[in-house]
């Protein structure tokens, strides 16, 4: 009697177990996009960037890739890779080739699409199927303004950058004085491709080409900042050197230093920065024999020299 009444209990329990089995909910949740990269409409995908999805919850790889699409040259399936992060929630699209930047200041438009074929673990398809549509960098041009902490002139004991004029040649003492202009590439910059610098002449006292031979302008580096060091730093490349003709009073000068701007880029440094010097140091008569060159300082005197006449570096790069 005792034996039947505990195979009777054992029998309740099994199936009061196997009822909670059976209630226990699937998941029918769909999964969904939580965030993109690039955003749709959204300009300067750049070379090395990945598109990058983030989903509600793990999403099956292989449904990712049979339901990507793009008929853009360079995001085509056969085009790109995938890699998958943070346990499947994440997915990196990566272009196998660089996408093309615009040539010109035009948009240069992509696309791609995932459709309902995603799926969660659980075989739950897409909420909605996600479309996106971006550019990539533009060629741009633009007028860069001289640094006021940096542009300035400068002797072997002395620099001075918070003038709105500033010397070229050598002084009364015989001392020699350099010129430097610096421009800092935009933040949002991905490559430079050409630049062309231009300077206004204001003055110039005694006979600085006569006495002091060529003009040289020459790409430098100068740190944090113009002090006297930089008087004697080393140059970065050869000199471009001007004899004089055409620098009188009110003239203006221009020098294409594409050369020297994509080096600087290409080697990491933020901005161009060039300095200008005569051959010799001094002509040893006593005299000022000098240029006289509009800085960035000049800004704060509008009306006695317009911003018409303030240093100017023409920087055609990629941006978005």
């Amino acid at each position: 009697m005792k034996s039947s009444m505990s195979f009777r209990v054992v029998l309740l329990l099994a199936g009061v177990l196997l009822a909670a089995c059976g209630s226990q909910p699937s998941d029918t949740t769909p999964p969904s996009v939580v965030s993109v990269y690039p955003a749709d409409g959204s300009h300067g995908f750049k070379h090395g960037d990945a598109i990058t999805l983030t989903f509600s919850e793990p999403v099956d790889p292989i449904s990712v890739m049979e339901a990507y699409r793009s008929d853009d040259e360079g995001l085509k399936p056969d085009q790109v890779t995938f890699a998958f992060a943070d346990g499947g929630k994440k997915v990196l699209i990566r272009p196998v080739q660089p996408l093309l930047y615009s040539p010109t200041d035009s948009y240069l438009y992509y696309a791609f699409e995932l459709g309902s074929g995603v799926t969660d673990r659980a075989g739950n398809p897409l909420a909605e199927p996600l479309r996106v549509r971006f550019s990539t960098m533009r060629t741009l041009t633009t007028n860069l303004p001289s640094e006021r902490a940096f542009d300035g002139s400068a002797s072997a004991s002395v620099a001075q950058n918070d003038l709105p004029v500033f010397m070229v040649g050598d002084n009364l003492s015989d001392e020699g004085i350099r010129g430097f202009f610096s421009f800092a590439f935009p933040e949002e910059a991905d490559g430079v491709l050409a630049a062309r610098l231009r300077f206004y002449v204001s003055g110039i006292a005694g006979d600085p080409f006569g006495g002091l031979g060529l003009l040289n302008l020459e790409p430098v580096d100068l740190g944090v900042g113009l002090d006297a060091a930089d008087y004697a730093n080393p140059a970065l490349a050869v000199a471009i050197t001007d004899a004089g003709t055409g620098w009188t009073a009110g003239s203006y000068h221009e020098y294409g230093v594409s050369d020297w701007a994509v080096a600087a880029w290409n080697e990491g440094r933020s901005r161009l920065q060039v300095r200008l010097r005569f051959d010799q140091e001094s002509d040893g008569d006593g005299a000022n024999d000098v240029v006289y060159l509009v800085a960035q300082d000049a800004e704060d005197i509008p009306d006695q020299i317009g911003p018409e006449y303030l240093p100017v570096l023409e920087l055609t790069y990629y941006g978005p």
